[in-house]
């Protein structure tokens, strides 16, 4: 008897892919439609990094609507002295000032950084694997990255680490595709969203490739000067933070430097020593990790691949790693994923499923906490920062960057 015949998927330019974004569009649209007329009870957000540093307070005035600056959370963290995150950050967020309410801002970008996680996934699948998977293997890591914690802590916050991925991954295609200019052109746009994919040009630095490091400087250094001009580096929140660093962690933050200071009682004054600490493993690893892959992959057009390994490194070991940044590891995932699915080697699926479990583990607590009635929410509260206290999410993402590094050789798909 024959086996069931499922359909193959060229996921990045298959119909269905533009079928399930209209689908997945309709559903936020209508969810939103329901939230607005119902009085605004569940998608309205209150405590966001996002709403840290939007609206800002230049950009505001400038469009004459202070009262937009007025009574936010923005106001209530910078005031009229700082500004947050990259310069990227506030350019790329300028239409929505054009927006009447904060409601409908956020509202807008549940819609928006949702299908921009869509497309993400899809374009790395055709990407990681240009034969294509069956309809079953496509919807497995879909399920998988749609239930992931960090994309749900990330999309729940609106924030913006869902745009560097995808920015990341669009400059990883046009690296494949030999366009190495506009690879780093992009990458630039991504590290002036929040830094961390400035880790990329390390790899432009060490393969020599002069194009795409000519491609970055052309899009970032544009955008540090011009957010001198505007904002001044020197009320820069994100460089006050870097430069004076912090006396303590908190359990949302999920970085080696946090663990370690957590395992040291947290006390004051331990933030900068780890902070220290780590910029030195990084460096020194980092160089060892980068030549080791740079040996295993000669060739140029498929290094895009260490890219996956490369960002989830950058997470674990970052200062200031909060929960939402994992969603940096959604390439690293669908490798391990694609590699389990040909070599179907038991202990790697049980292994990478357990990564899977640890990262995500703080999300039935934070399912639960949203379902509490509001004078039980404090206990709910509690019971999300113990659990991430233990950090769960660091030793998941550990495992499934050891487990990656174990097959890397047959993850770089090395030319023969």
């Amino acid at each position: 008897m024959s086996g069931v015949s499922y359909v193959r998927f060229n996921i990045g330019t298959f119909k269905d892919s533009r079928k399930i974004s209209t689908i997945v569009f309709l559903a936020l649209l209508s969810i939103s439609l329901i939230d607005l007329i119902s009085g605004k009870f569940f998608l309205a957000i209150k405590d966001s990094d996002f709403l840290t540093a939007f609206p800002n307070y230049e950009i505001s005035g400038f469009f004459g609507r202070p009262d937009f600056y007025e009574n936010t959370l923005a106001e209530q963290w910078m005031g009229q002295e700082y500004w947050q995150y990259g310069p990227m950050h506030q350019f790329i967020t300028i239409p929505l000032y054009l927006l009447p309410s904060i409601y409908l801002v956020t509202t807008l970008l549940l819609v928006i950084l949702t299908l921009l996680y869509m497309k993400t996934i899809f374009t790395y699948i055709s990407m990681a694997s240009p034969d294509g998977l069956n309809g079953p293997k496509v919807g497995g890591i879909f399920i998988i990255l749609c239930a992931f914690y960090p994309f749900l802590a990330a999309i729940n916050q609106r924030n913006l680490e869902i745009v560097e991925l995808f920015f990341v991954v669009i400059a990883a295609n046009y690296h494949r595709k030999s366009n190495f200019f506009v690879s780093g052109f992009v990458i630039g746009l991504a590290a002036g969203i929040k830094f961390l994919p400035v880790i990329i040009v390390l790899l432009f630095i060490l393969e020599k490739n002069k194009k795409a490091l000519l491609g970055f400087s052309l899009s970032f250094l544009p955008q540090i000067v011009l957010a001198q001009l505007v904002f001044g580096w020197e009320r820069s929140f994100t460089y006050r933070l870097l430069s004076e660093g912090e006396s303590e962690t908190i359990p949302l933050r999920q970085g080696l430097a946090d663990v370690i200071l957590r395992l040291l009682g947290n006390n004051g004054g331990n933030y900068n020593a780890a902070y220290l600490l780590i910029a030195s493993l990084v460096s020194i690893s980092t160089y060892i990790f980068l030549v080791k892959f740079f040996r295993l992959q000669q060739n140029a057009e498929e290094r895009w691949r260490i890219w996956s390994f490369v960002l989830a490194f950058v997470c674990l070991m970052v200062p200031h790693s909060n929960n939402y940044y994992f969603v940096l590891f959604v390439p690293l995932i669908i490798d391990v994923y694609l590699d389990l699915l040909r070599n179907r080697v038991k202990r790697d699926f049980f292994l990478f499923f357990i990564g899977l479990i640890l990262v995500s583990a703080p999300l039935p607590i934070a399912l639960f906490w949203r379902l509490l009635p509001e004078s039980e929410m404090n206990s709910g509260q509690m019971a999300l920062q113990q659990i991430q206290s233990l950090s769960p999410m660091f030793f998941g993402g550990l495992m499934l960057l050891i487990l990656a590094i174990k097959n890397s050789k047959r993850i770089l798909k090395l030319a023969s």
